[in-house]
């Protein structure tokens, strides 16, 4: 009876031992590619010789989720096809060596090449994590550890850029230092981390219903709205530092902070938001997101001081952790099961195409009619699906009263 208590306390240990684990490394993903926002100005200017400096150095930011957004299929690919553990173990080691690389790189061309292959290890990173936890559990508990999962994301988004705004007030190289921390996963990989068992899936990628459609059009509409909303968000993280330089109302440390404060209001609404889609239907809870979206804009376009800047990235924050989930979850209501999978790999997708080609849409926009014209073409934006959705849902609320 003893050795039967001892043995189910050792599991409990070794599986909150991987719990650990695999949160640890989920942390160390959105956080690789914000982490050097508040570097880039003088990045800029240590580089300003390079021809299309402005562009190149931006790009530095979201160039890694290019990669992630291409890489992921092939890496969805590896992963079915060798074993997790030791991809999971060698992704580690190239994601250190390509997010150390500003410290010995002295060329902005090759350092962009460094922050493509991060972008892939990052993206082989978060995949196989993801994996991972949909192997080990089920049910209620997935459902768990995916929610902690995006939550530690995105808090250490906010920790990691908030520290790393203090030390590229120090030197712009020192921010690159952190990328050293995901050493620690290596040991914590080889102890927690075992090989899930294979698993026959030839029966259920067999089996259909003859109801099930997929819904081309809605799914269409929603990738869409998702490459436009991260085309126009990620402007916080890398442009957020050239307009309060541009403005003259603080620095990195200044930056870092604000960059931060917008993640960390994401993390803490996000832990609410089960409570919110209790109330509410996905076109009001996207109707409330982009409102806040575009008044937290507003007040970053026209501000003044680093307080209504702070504020304005508090709202929009909050908006933003009540949009980007609502994607997700709209794809699992609408699409059926045996699609969901491919459905939400497009919302991913989606996603970091949006976050790697925000600089080429908001650059000209900025070139053209100055930083805070871009933020506030970004919150008209807001404001138009503001009003999309909203006849989105009366249109449904009248099909609902003929009926």
């Amino acid at each position: 009876m003893i050795s039967v208590v001892s043995r189910a306390k050792a599991i409990t240990k070794s599986d909150s031992l991987r719990k650990i684990t695999l949160l640890l490394a989920s942390s160390f993903t959105l956080f690789s590619l914000a982490v050097i926002a508040p570097s880039l100005p003088e990045i800029e200017y240590i580089f300003r010789s390079t021809p299309n400096v402005s562009i190149l150095t931006r790009l530095l930011l979201t160039i890694p989720a290019l990669a992630i957004a291409f890489s992921s299929p092939f890496i969805g690919f590896l992963i079915d096809k060798y074993q997790r553990k030791n991809l999971l173990q060698l992704v580690v080691i190239v994601y250190v060596v390509s997010g150390t690389a500003a410290i010995w790189i002295d060329n902005l061309l090759l350092l962009l090449i460094s922050r493509f292959v991060l972008g892939i290890s990052v993206g082989g990173l978060l995949t196989i994590v993801t994996t991972l936890i949909a192997d080990y559990y089920n049910g209620s508990t997935r459902t768990r550890m995916a929610a902690a999962q995006f939550s530690v994301m995105v808090f250490a988004v906010a920790a990691g850029t908030a520290f790393s705004g203090v030390l590229a007030d120090i030197n712009w190289q020192l921010p690159f230092y952190m990328y050293f921390a995901a050493l620690v996963l290596l040991p914590l990989i080889s102890i927690s981390i075992t090989e899930p068992l294979s698993v026959n899936r030839k029966n259920e990628d067999n089996f259909e219903l003859s109801t099930n459609s997929f819904p081309f059009l809605k799914t269409a509409l929603i990738y869409s709205v998702a490459v436009i909303t991260l085309l126009t968000t990620f402007m916080v993280p890398s442009q957020l530092p050239f307009l309060i330089y541009e403005n003259k109302i603080g620095g990195a440390r200044e930056a870092g902070f604000g960059i931060a404060l917008f993640n960390l209001m994401a993390a803490l609404v996000v832990l609410s938001f089960r409570r919110i889609w209790e109330f509410f239907s996905h076109i009001s809870v996207l109707v409330c997101g982009y409102a806040l979206l575009a008044a937290g804009y507003y007040l970053t376009a026209t501000a003044d001081s680093i307080s209504q800047v702070f504020l304005g990235m508090t709202i929009s924050g909050s908006g933003f952790a009540v949009v980007i989930p609502t994607f997700t979850v709209w794809i699992f209501d609408i699409v059926p099961k045996r699609y969901r999978g491919r459905a939400v790999g497009g919302v991913n997708m989606s996603v970091f195409l949006g976050t790697g080609l925000s600089p080429i849409y908001s650059q000209p926009i900025a070139n053209w009619i100055g930083l805070s014209g871009a933020f506030y073409v970004s919150g008209i934006i807001q404001v138009s699906f503001i009003v999309c959705f909203a006849l989105i849902g009366l249109k449904n609320f009248f099909s609902l009263r003929r009926i």
